[in-house]
């Protein structure tokens, strides 16, 4: 019989030999999702039928959602690379027909659930989108015109004229209990206005928007074999994101939240993958990190004492290159503890 000492060693050596084993498969399987992907697309009937244009008819609307939009494929397959396509032609449908902002709410809404199903997103579609949105929403997020104030100026003044003119006797009387009901009056007045209504319109597209892009960034992967194009693929979407909020289409603490994603789903890949990157590749993230035109580090974090983001990737960076060249000299990283 084997001493017990030996069996342990060799059930350690076994068993390191399978982590390698399952991880070498895993990142083949991530490979084939990133890369291999496109193939089958192009290969499958009914899949290449989602990429046909939207018709945006009562009949044509509807037929998109049971015979597409409801396919698992659709979630599975297309989603993740085409992400872009079928959201463009929505928002773009409600712009050109004046469908009003609660239809691109709408739109957004529909889209961030078909995301939830993905079991991945390729960045480039991300990519896409978000840099289209400024064309595609920022007439919902214009600045009330100088009009509409004026208005909501004559209706108070209406109120005001109204009540002192019909109730003044009672204003002498009991001044508390007629200022607390013109109060009322005119807090009643303002919310059905269309100015309150538009105001609250725009903060829930926003809202529902930065939840799309949200869900989006969670779900991205990259692929090692694309090297120095995924960090630049990173610093691309960082820069559209940072170009919403100087649209004014989303807030500070949007981008503050949306670059965070960014930066963990960054940190996940690598760990992930990242010892599948060349030493080259890690040398040119981790000097662009000290960059001041970086989009990560123009925004303060939202606390003084949260570690920065780049700080993070750095971490990251810093574990991947310890494995590389562990690797390089025979040393396997991944080590089960033994009892």
């Amino acid at each position: 019989m084997m001493p017990l000492k030996k069996q342990s060693v060799l059930m350690h050596v076994l068993a390191v030999i399978f982590i390698h084993t399952v991880m070498a498969e895993d990142n083949q399987y991530f490979f084939q999702l990133t890369h291999n992907a496109d193939y089958s697309l192009d290969s499958d009937k009914l899949l290449e039928s989602f990429y046909q244009p939207i018709k945006f008819s009562k009949v044509g609307f509807s037929t998109f959602l049971k015979e597409e939009f409801n396919r698992p494929e659709y979630a599975t397959d297309f989603i993740p690379h085409n992400l872009d396509i079928h959201v463009e032609q929505f928002l773009r449908w409600c712009n050109q027909s004046k469908q009003g902002i609660m239809h691109a709410h709408a739109s957004f809404r529909l889209f961030t659930n078909k995301v939830k199903a993905a079991p991945y997103m390729t960045i480039t579609p991300v990519i896409g989108i978000t840099q289209r949105l400024p064309d595609l929403v920022q007439e919902y997020f214009v600045d009330v015109p100088v009009s509409v104030f004026a208005k909501l100026k004559k209706l108070i003044k209406r109120i005001l004229f109204t009540a002192f003119n019909a109730h003044f006797d009672y204003f002498k009387a009991e001044p508390n209990k007629f200022l607390d009901t013109l109060a009322n009056d005119i807090v009643e007045e303002i919310k059905s206005s269309e100015l309150v209504q538009d105001q609250i319109d725009k903060e829930q597209l926003r809202s529902t928007l930065v939840r799309f892009l949200d869900t989006s960034i969670a779900k991205i992967v990259w692929s090692p074999l694309d090297q120095t194009d995924i960090w630049e693929s990173f610093k691309e979407l960082s820069h559209h994101l940072a170009t919403l909020k100087n649209h004014e289409i989303i807030t500070e603490d949007d981008l503050d939240d949306l670059l965070t994603t960014l930066t963990q789903r960054f940190v996940y890949f690598l760990e992930l993958t990242g010892s599948d990157l060349s030493p080259d590749t890690l040398l040119t993230i981790e000097t662009d990190l000290f960059s001041d035109n970086l989009t990560i580090n123009q925004l303060p974090e939202q606390e003084e004492y949260i570690t920065p983001k780049r700080e993070h990737i750095l971490k990251a960076i810093k574990t991947t290159q310890a494995k590389i060249m562990a690797r390089s000299q025979g040393i396997i990283t991944e080590i089960i503890p033994i009892d």
